[in-house]
């Protein structure tokens, strides 16, 4: 009898182990669809933003110039990018850089030892994270090699890499943003070089085209319910480099508090993956009329970048 009870037991205990066991909560929410460029702030030396972009499948690390000033939230002004790296959590640097470069940048990435932004370092990067063992290290619950903290999910980093392991380290190309520069002036008066914005999302724009977009219905419309000017443009900023065509941006005369988008056909790639960008909910649309997709930019959406 003391012998069953014990099997019994045994039993219950594993079938209950068993249970709460989820590979679904193991390995996260993915954040990210697999043909959508995947773009990540690096914590290198100097900072950089890496891109990769599966069609054309293309790698590129974006290195930064620390002494570049910064548009940080409103009430902070301007900061020197290595100040911005150095002093903020890895969170806010990536939505400083969304503010400045005009699109979504989510993903964060620092290393321990930290890496240098130069060519032969990151090949060698790239190199370790499309080994094979990088799988095994990833769900023996490790980010990959040489990656100390990052909020890329376990699953991201398996899709990453699953498509990164038959890509060549000879084709990461470098590209210096430290040229583009300009004169700006700070709250003080005082004249200090920035960022050039406009010549940067050029020179990054190519590499963050989705061509899985149906670009027959890419027609976007943004309203502005968030009542704060500077949510419009920056919305319309995110959905153009995405590889929209934004037909109409207006301010709303409706305070919304969530972000929503309303698509003709909310089962479509395009509205999928700008709710993406916008986190935010997708609801149908009404009538045939106006843009294929509107973009209602709320409260939440304004108050992560300019609160």
């Amino acid at each position: 009898m003391a012998v069953f009870i014990l099997i019994v037991l045994v039993f219950a205990i594993a079938n209950g182990i068993v249970k709460s066991f989820s590979l679904k909560n193991f390995f996260d929410k993915s954040a990210w669809d697999g043909k959508s460029p995947f773009v990540s702030t690096l914590e290198t030396s100097p900072p950089s933003i890496f891109v990769f972009q599966k069609d054309p499948k293309r790698l590129a690390v974006f290195k930064l110039d620390e002494n570049a000033y910064l548009v940080t939230a409103q009430k902070e002004g301007l900061q020197k990018t290595g100040d911005i790296f150095e002093k903020e959590n890895a969170q806010k640097v990536a939505k400083v850089l969304s503010l400045n470069f005009g699109t979504d940048i989510e993903n964060f990435v620092s290393f321990g030892p930290k890496v240098t932004a130069e060519k032969q370092s990151l090949e060698n990067l790239f190199k370790n994270f499309a080994s094979f063992v990088t799988p095994f290290k990833i769900i023996g619950g490790a980010n990959g090699s040489g990656i100390e903290n990052t909020n890329i999910t376990r699953i991201d980093l398996l899709k990453l890499w699953w498509q990164l392991k038959g890509v060549s380290a000879e084709k990461l190309e470098l590209v210096d943003l430290s040229p583009f520069k300009e004169e700006i002036i700070a709250r003080d008066n005082k004249k200090v070089l920035g960022v050039e914005e406009e010549s940067i999302r050029l020179k990054m724009g190519k590499y963050l085209e989705n061509r899985y977009l149906d670009q027959e219905k890419a027609n976007v419309q943004i309203v502005n319910g968030s009542k704060v000017p500077g949510a419009l443009q920056l919305a319309a900023d995110f959905a153009s480099s995405a590889g929209f065509s934004v037909i109409e941006a207006e301010q709303s005369s409706q305070i919304s508090e969530k972000t929503q988008i309303i698509a003709k056909d909310k089962n479509s790639y395009n509205a999928s993956y700008l709710a993406s960008i916008f986190d935010c909910d997708i609801v149908s649309e009404q009538n045939g009329q106006g843009a294929d997709i509107t973009v209602v930019i709320g409260r939440d959406f304004a108050s992560n970048y300019f609160e």
